[in-house]
């Protein structure tokens, strides 16, 4: 199991908005709170997500654009 994992702590759900290290970047939504797992979809600049739970370098978020679930690394993310 990831470590990242055994540290999640769900929390009331709130809103975070993208901010890539570049304003024509992208930030990835992965299915698990790792670098290496797989991306399952990308959030341009601006990208509103639902935190779902919080772990030490990760969110757990909904896109509430498609109801998908995975995990964003909390340095290119800003709480609205």
């Amino acid at each position: 199991m990831n470590a990242e994992f055994s540290s999640a702590k769900k929390v009331s759900p709130y809103t975070v908005v993208s901010r890539p290290s570049r304003a024509s970047g992208w930030v990835n939504l992965r299915w698990a709170p790792t670098t290496e797992a797989e991306r399952i979809a990308t959030c341009p600049q601006g990208k509103e997500l639902t935190v779902l739970a919080e772990l030490k370098n990760w969110y757990q978020v909904q896109d509430p654009a498609t109801g998908m679930i995975g995990f964003v690394s909390r340095n290119y993310m800003t709480r609205k």
